[in-house]
């Protein structure tokens, strides 16, 4: 079997779907439209498709976008693979009854690797289901799992509030964690394995502009218990997911295990004592 190249490995069947589709409408905003997606992100994700391979496939040009050659190719090569493959698993699909199938939405900032493995694991030893995944890249799959549309969630626990102004969801802590304070491995605090809350107080913690209101909630109700008074440093949404690229000796981001940052290198990462988070499981009230 060939070995996938470290930059392969980063490709996503969203990102894969998003150039099917933007390949065959030649139309970033429509593919957005009908993907209920900002035509930013669609453009983000192609982007991040092309770095991982390390060729462009589009051409942008004013009003219009055109494939290149390499696309052209990678499309012509890759749509009777994708197609077979889709239309084996709508076969294999059809064999089993609906309430086989467990549709799940998940939060794409979450380490998936970390937890989603163990947990189809765990699902499976009890019966031969299916499994159907959505990523979100925000919290519109809690408003799925109220509709029906989905029938698990995982989300962090700072999305707790919300989730108990949804009448139709019910929820528990599946997957318990610390929180953990990720810093630069020049912090003074990168000296220690375990930090008290209170060791944040002189430096700067980041939150994101225009705040996912239930993540800076969750910061500023710690603090308020903890009787700490940090310094909030409030700096971009799109920094803010890419801190552990730049990150300065004074700042802080308060995470946990389930980040994508908690894995990456670039940062140090220290258990918060004494703090709880994770991930919630979320289903409607009148789930099976």
């Amino acid at each position: 079997m060939a070995m996938v190249s470290y930059e392969m490995q980063n490709l996503t069947l969203q990102q894969i779907d998003i150039f099917f589709r933007c390949a065959e409408e030649m139309n970033f905003t429509k593919v957005a439209r009908d993907l209920n997606i900002t035509a930013g992100m669609v453009s983000k994700k192609i982007a991040a498709m092309e770095t991982a391979l390390g060729f462009a496939l589009f051409r942008r040009e004013k009003n219009r976008v055109t494939l290149t050659q390499e696309g052209e190719a990678l499309y012509a090569a890759w749509r009777p693979a994708v197609k077979s493959m889709l239309r084996q698993a709508e076969e294999i699909k059809g064999r089993k009854a609906p309430n086989d199938t467990i549709r799940f939405a998940l939060w794409e900032s979450t380490n998936l690797e970390r937890f989603f493995v163990p947990l189809i694991s765990s699902f499976s030893a009890e019966k031969d289901f299916l499994f159907q995944i959505r990523m979100y890249d925000n919290f519109d799959g809690l408003t799925d799992i109220a509709l029906g549309k989905m029938d698990v969630a995982f989300i962090p626990k700072f999305a707790e509030l919300g989730i108990r102004n949804m009448d139709e969801l019910d929820y528990f802590l599946a997957l318990p964690s610390p929180l953990y304070a990720a810093m630069s491995s020049d912090n003074p605090l990168f000296q220690k394995k375990q930090l008290q809350i209170g060791d944040l107080e002189p430096y700067h913690v980041l939150i994101p502009e225009k705040a996912i209101s239930w993540y800076t909630d969750m910061l500023l109700d710690l603090f308020e218990r903890s009787r700490i008074s940090p310094k909030l440093k409030e700096i971009s949404l799109d920094d803010f997911k890419m801190f552990y690229l730049s990150m300065s000796p004074d700042c802080i981001q308060i995470t946990d295990k389930y980040f994508h940052a908690f894995s990456s290198n670039a940062v140090e990462c220290r258990e918060l004592v004494g703090t709880e988070s994770g991930l919630l499981m979320v289903y409607r009230k009148d789930s099976p």
